[in-house]
């Protein structure tokens, strides 16, 4: 009888004490918040916000071509698959038209694609039942882009980069990683 209460007791000290979905959320936040510098960020921002202003604007709002999320809700495996949909649906497609992207906006893509899946196999790899169908909306719409769409969508990628910036933000992020 004493060592099956023991047993009860161990286990359950191992359940509390054994890193959980809360330890890996913050293990992603913490491996982005290395491997994403600050002014890297910045500076994707500042190229997207040029590159747009080239664009000829048209008097109506544009269509956004995102799905409201909810950052809160969103994981790593998440944001990889929106960066990947961006990559083979938007910005592919523009870089061979010859947009005018900087190389250094380029290097930052690839860099930021590569941390986001370095990061994703240090938890939770798949993606959350809360942005499954909204993900697959995007991808859907993404698609079926042309090409003065393509630049729009391109402009609205500041939005996934805010987000990204949410998500590292230690202050702000999920019960406060350390």
């Amino acid at each position: 009888m004493r060592v099956s209460v023991l047993t009860v007791l161990v286990l359950a000290a191992l359940v509390r004490f054994c890193p959980g979905e809360e330890s890996t959320r913050c293990a992603q936040v913490n491996c982005l918040a290395s491997c994403l510098p600050l002014p890297m960020m910045k500076d994707m921002i500042k190229t997207l916000k040029s590159i747009s202003m080239l664009r000829p604007s048209d008097e109506r709002r544009h269509k956004r071509y995102l799905p409201k999320l909810y950052i809160k809700k969103l994981n790593i495996a998440d944001i990889d698959k929106m960066l990947g949909i961006y990559e083979d649906h938007v910005f592919k497609k523009l870089w061979s038209h010859d947009i005018d992207y900087a190389e250094r906006f380029i290097h930052s893509f690839y860099r930021l694609r590569i941390s986001v899946e370095l990061c994703k196999n240090r938890g939770q790899a798949e993606l959350t039942r809360y942005a499954r169908k909204k993900i697959k909306g995007m991808e859907e719409v993404f698609k079926k882009l042309q090409s003065e769409e393509l630049v729009k969508a391109a402009g609205d990628f500041e939005t996934i980069l805010r987000w990204i910036s949410l998500y590292t933000d230690k202050k702000l992020s999920h019960k406060k990683c350390q």
